[in-house]
């Protein structure tokens, strides 16, 4: 599964030029830093796995595989990025909140966004994705792990198990539909 794993405070590292995630495999493979990032084909899911490891001043770009929607955002919400979080929903996504209510659009969802960076989370993903037949709809999920401060100052711990819809945009970027994190619980 993909790992997306909290940048250490410890690690005062300058961040490598990245652009793209083929820089991010080309430094893995040359830098000691970065790992590489093997690749396997999951034939129970006829889906991707992906090793991967995030660190500060990570790739900022858009998803061009379905997996990468997870990966960046969870990039973005271990960074307090709100900006790219909200970003790749598609305008009219919907979300489902832990309360179950779902909600729909940019504005919505970057409210919700908002109130969980408030506690400054630092997430830990391993991510699947599964490409449908003509290629423009993917189902990914994750199984997650989350740790943070209340708003009572207290750390907290969370984990569970997430399902999503993204879609490939004219572009050829994706973009999540739905996002229940939820979902695969």
């Amino acid at each position: 599964g993909s790992v997306v794993q909290p940048t250490d405070a410890a690690d005062q590292r300058p961040p490598l030029p990245v652009r793209s995630l083929r820089d991010v495999l080309r430094f893995g493979k040359s830098r000691s830093r970065l790992p590489s990032l093997p690749l396997a084909a999951d034939p129970k899911t006829l889906g991707l796995t992906i090793q991967f490891n995030l660190y500060k001043g990570g790739a900022q770009m858009p998803a061009r595989k379905p997996e990468e929607c997870d990966i960046l955002l969870i990039e973005a919400m271990n960074k307090g990025d709100l900006d790219t979080a909200v970003a790749l929903y598609e305008p009219n996504a919907s979300f489902v909140l832990d309360s179950g209510q779902i909600i729909t659009g940019r504005a919505a969802i970057r409210e919700a966004a908002q109130s969980y960076l408030a506690l400054k989370p630092k997430f830990t993903i391993e991510v699947k994705a599964i490409q449908n037949g003509d290629g423009d709809l993917a189902l990914t999920g994750t199984t997650w792990s989350v740790t943070g401060i209340d708003a009572a100052g207290k750390p907290f711990t969370g984990s569970g198990k997430s399902t999503e819809v993204v879609r490939r945009q004219a572009d050829g970027t994706w973009l999540f539909v739905i996002d229940n994190p939820h979902g695969g619980e």
